[in-house]
């Protein structure tokens, strides 16, 4: 179950395969090869790998794993993407040693195709300093790129991650929550989650728009907008131009129509929960 505030849903996340993506410098700590070996053993149901490690020095490699990955969910893979780099809050994520970087845009981009061949199933783990920029790009008003993103808003130690990262991935193999392998690295990394990020984006222009002052201020704004174009200014159509706009800002209808379309945009067709309970929520 997910959670904003006193509202929750049902988290309909599912993996089933971890690609570590090494893109750290040789004369680094070798924490993404560790990670691999100590979670080598996990097998999935079928005895399939549930763990994969590649290597890349370039961003043509980066970019070229990222294909194969995308590729692979065309045939039902719906992965966890771990990669281990430098990371920069500006230029994005280095690549080894050659100086290159990985830019949040085009991660983003990435993910985005990724995350809508798996139906939003696409989660990301970025162990780097700052890997939480990545989220900078995003807007409900375009379609997430990824389910959730963990990363750093700051610079993290590699000691740390190599001392953190095994148990976190072998208690989300475990328990299959997301919310309680947090508990192993939430003390360096935080968790963007797409519907969470909706939820309060959205109920903060509901808030903001529809409700109280913000809802009267755009009531007068329609008013003088139609006064603008020509409307008679006189105290009867005022009246009615006024019982319009009210009816226009405040209606449940379309804040309604208006959730479900951006929410549907944005999630790839889920909506976390239906309106009615969205909208108590926000009331309170």
């Amino acid at each position: 179950m997910a959670s904003a505030e006193d509202l929750t849903f049902e988290s309909r996340f599912q993996n089933n395969a971890v690609f570590i993506i090494d893109a750290l410098g040789d004369s680094d700590l070798q924490t993404a090869r560790r990670l691999n070996d100590d979670l080598s053993s996990l097998q999935l149901s079928d005895g399939s790998r549930y763990c994969h490690y590649v290597k890349v020095a370039a961003l043509s490699e980066a970019e070229g794993v990222l294909q194969e990955i995308l590729n692979s969910c065309q045939r039902g893979l719906k992965p966890v993407i771990h990669i281990e780099a430098h990371g920069s809050q500006v230029e994005g994520l280095q690549i080894a040693d050659s100086q290159q970087f990985l830019s949040w845009e085009i991660l983003a981009q990435w993910c985005l195709r990724i995350n809508t061949i798996t139906g939003n199933n696409l989660g990301v783990v970025l162990a780097s300093c700052f890997g939480l920029y990545a989220i900078t790009p995003i807007t409900i008003h375009n379609p997430c790129p990824f389910y959730f993103l963990i990363g750093s808003n700051r610079t993290v130690s590699a000691g740390y991650i190599d001392d953190t990262m095994c148990r976190f991935y072998q208690r989300l193999f475990d328990e299959r929550n997301l919310d309680e392998a947090m508990r192993e690295v939430d003390e360096e990394f935080k968790q963007f989650q797409a519907e969470k990020f909706f939820c309060i984006t959205f109920g903060k222009y509901m808030r903001r728009a529809c409700m109280g002052k913000g809802a009267n201020e755009r009531v007068e704004k329609l008013i003088s907008a139609a006064l603008a174009c020509g409307s008679p200014r006189t105290a009867e159509n005022l009246k009615r131009l006024r019982a319009s706009a009210k009816q226009f800002v405040r209606s449940l209808d379309r804040q309604r129509e208006t959730y479900e379309k951006i929410g549907r945009f944005f999630l790839h067709g889920k909506l976390p929960i239906e309106f009615e309970e969205f909208a108590r929520f926000v009331r309170r």
